[in-house]
């Protein structure tokens, strides 16, 4: 069979690319070996913010009483949020093929295997492309020490089948996945300790921001144990016993689960060594600013060609790609500016550059911060954590990245993409109308903030810069 456009990987990055490039009027088929919708949708994002979901209404019902409403926490069911999640899965699983046989994608179950720049083997058949590309993902990356077993020492996938709630659990790694893990079985009722090699949470996130979200999940009572190695795990009495070695000495601890959230790599297709495709130092399929390859005719998108692993971001630039490919065009993507959530309580989101990020620009910027408790909604909803923050470019006083740690912020944060992407100062944005009351109202008040006249913040907030001599600290 001869196609004007092969996919291979059913994601986020691909199915949406085979209903973009059959929307644009090509033949195309759509290759995936495990289940539509990926990682995400089977494993990943869909069922883990199920749970989430489940966590954060289990956080609410502690709260009801303030409300006059009083609910037994007894009456939580791991069970039925695991069938609630299997509802999910199913749902939107059914929703993707029936737009896939709507928009008439050839759907092939196998694995697609590169045999030369134009063909592409799937089980017995051999399909012909003008365009191929590749959004096939990654793969959970253990180290041979840390292997799951899928009794004690559980993967991401096993935490989302278990049908008993651990007392305890050791989380390995504090990067999302495992922050992730932590606060939604702390708020189901585990006690849970994270384990990180790095000297902070979050590493990959500005140390500022990874050091406030330390200090809440703290409170929360999460235990941290950063700049710590694995040094030996084994059974004992239907527990684990974990050794580690933290810069204060070894410690042991007794725990009834251990999640190994170490990371993932990108799982480049068979045949790509053997056509020549260009990988980088980080085994990840190198890609010019067009999403092409070094191979004419060959693109692609998502976690298997780019160091940051979101579901959004392999979407957009599957649909670009998708465009360049059929349309013969060269146009650049923008990743500049990529929103970006972690789903704890209450949950993170940034989008544009952080304080650290600009510096590393060469950009001279200051943060501008306010409290959650600036707008009234966050008493109306009992959500007081938290805080909205700016980084502002010196001069022209554009906003060039938006931090938001507070309920809803994962919705909010949209705006804040939208605020950079156009360039707004800080004096545009305080002419914005935000209704009143609503959490979307901590734009307004962090852009009064800003300009020195905040409105229910005293002074104008926190204003944070970065020098040659470090981090700096004004109160204005």
């Amino acid at each position: 069979m001869s196609y004007n456009l092969i996919v291979l990987g059913g994601g986020p990055g691909g199915y949406t690319s085979a209903i973009r490039g059959a929307s644009l009027g090509a033949k195309v088929a759509l290759i995936e070996k495990a289940e539509l919708g990926g990682l995400c949708l089977n494993k990943g994002c869909i069922p883990t913010k199920t749970y989430y979901h489940a966590s954060f209404l289990k956080e609410k019902v502690k709260k009801m009483p303030k409300w006059g409403i009083t609910i037994s926490e007894e009456c939580f069911n791991l069970e039925k949020v695991t069938e609630r999640k299997e509802l999910v899965i199913s749902t939107l699983k059914k929703g993707i093929e029936f737009l896939l046989k709507g928009r008439k994608v050839d759907l092939y179950k196998g694995e697609g295997i590169l045999l030369n720049p134009g063909q592409v083997k799937v089980g017995d058949q051999v399909l012909s492309g003008e365009n191929i590309l590749i959004a096939t993902g990654t793969y959970a990356a253990f180290p041979k020490a840390l292997t799951p077993n899928g009794e004690n020492i559980l993967s991401s996938d096993d935490m989302l089948n278990l049908k008993e709630l651990p007392t305890s659990l050791l989380v390995v790694g504090a990067g999302v996945l495992g922050l992730e893990f932590a606060s939604i079985y702390r708020s189901f009722g585990s006690e849970v300790m994270v384990l990180e090699i790095l000297p902070q949470i979050l590493p990959q996130e500005d140390p500022l921001i990874a050091e406030e979200v330390r200090k809440l999940l703290t409170r929360q009572g999460i235990k941290f144990y950063t700049g710590s190695t694995l040094v030996e795990m084994k059974a004992k009495d239907g527990k684990t016993l974990v050794e580690f070695l933290t810069p204060s000495g070894m410690e042991r601890v007794e725990v009834e689960k251990v999640l190994i959230a170490t990371g993932r790599k990108p799982l480049v297709p068979q045949g790509a060594g053997e056509i020549g495709l260009a990988l980088d130092q980080l085994g990840t399929i190198s890609i010019k600013e067009d999403l092409s390859t070094n191979i004419p005719g060959i693109y692609a998108a998502g976690d298997v060609s780019y160091k940051i692993q979101l579901a959004h971001l392999a979407t957009h630039m599957g649909l670009q790609a998708t465009e360049n490919a059929l349309h013969k065009k060269n146009k650049p993507v923008d990743l500049t500016i990529i929103p970006r959530v972690t789903y704890i309580h209450p949950p993170l989101a940034l989008t544009g550059l952080t304080l650290k990020e600009a510096s590393e620009a060469g950009i001279k910027a200051r943060t501008v911060k306010v409290p959650w408790t600036a707008v009234g909604m966050a008493l109306i909803e009992e959500s007081r954590d938290g805080f909205c923050s700016f980084t502002v470019e010196e001069g022209s006083e554009k906003i060039v990245g938006v931090q938001i740690l507070g309920n809803e912020a994962p919705n909010l944060i949209s705006e804040g993409s939208v605020i950079v992407s156009e360039g707004l100062t800080l004096d545009k944005l305080s002419e914005i109308i935000h209704p009143h009351p609503t959490l979307g109202e901590i734009y307004f008040e962090a852009a009064e903030a800003g300009r020195g006249l905040g409105l229910h913040t005293l002074g104008s907030g926190l204003h944070y810069s970065l020098n040659n001599r470090g981090l700096g600290l004004r109160v204005p």
